[in-house]
């Protein structure tokens, strides 16, 4: 399934990776999260993503996306899926006791335990559903349409653009709003010193 996944991402691109990424309650910060580890761990990602919901899925389509070789697509995610598998065969041997002794008690409570496991998630989900809704809804009072922003850009207001693209998004369209200054997502927290407090920013990310 991996090898399917990573041929996709070969040959569809990034497109791909929104899809998987869609039913995130997070789409773009999925996407973004995403092209962030493998930045900052590169091929090992395939690894570390073994043991991260989530990324586990996301990471084949992305080795893909950036060219990673199949050679060493194959090795580093059998390396991965080795130590996955290794990890909880020993956690299983040393915590063996332990963990009969909550089968135990869930076949106990089988439906009461299930009740609440079930009901701590629709909580989880809820509020990062609720959470998200209140976050398009402030984006999209907030959004400008390209002519405001040609209009601004050209008038006397004190106002800057900032360019939040990745660098894998910037280098399929390495062109700028002009006067934009380039600050990429994953390392905004580098350079918020360039963007001045005391005017109007406009942020674009796509």
């Amino acid at each position: 399934m991996d090898l399917f996944w990573y041929y996709l991402g070969k040959s569809r691109g990034g497109k791909i990776l929104n899809l998987l990424c869609a039913i995130s309650l997070e789409p773009a910060y999925c996407v973004r999260n995403t092209e962030a580890v493998f930045d900052r761990l590169g091929p090992f990602a395939l690894i570390v993503a073994k043991f991260v919901p989530g990324l586990q899925t996301l990471s084949p389509p992305m080795a893909g996306l950036t060219g990673m070789s199949l050679g060493r697509f194959l090795f580093l995610d059998t390396v991965g899926a080795l130590i996955w598998s290794a990890f909880f065969a020993l956690i299983g041997l040393m915590f063996h006791r332990q963990l009969e002794q909550a089968t135990t008690f869930m076949a106990e409570f089988g439906i009461w335990s299930a009740v609440v496991v079930l009901g701590l998630l629709a909580t989880y989900l809820g509020t990062k559903f609720i959470q998200r809704q209140h976050f398009i809804r402030s984006l999209r009072m907030r959004r400008l349409e390209p002519e405001e922003v040609y209009k601004m850009i050209n008038s006397d207001a004190d106002v800057h653009v900032i360019d939040l693209r990745h660098g894998s998004d910037f280098d399929l369209l390495p062109k700028m709003v002009p006067t934009a200054v380039r600050v990429p997502m994953e390392s905004i927290d580098r350079h918020y010193h360039r963007i001045p407090p005391e005017s109007d920013v406009i942020l674009y990310c796509s």
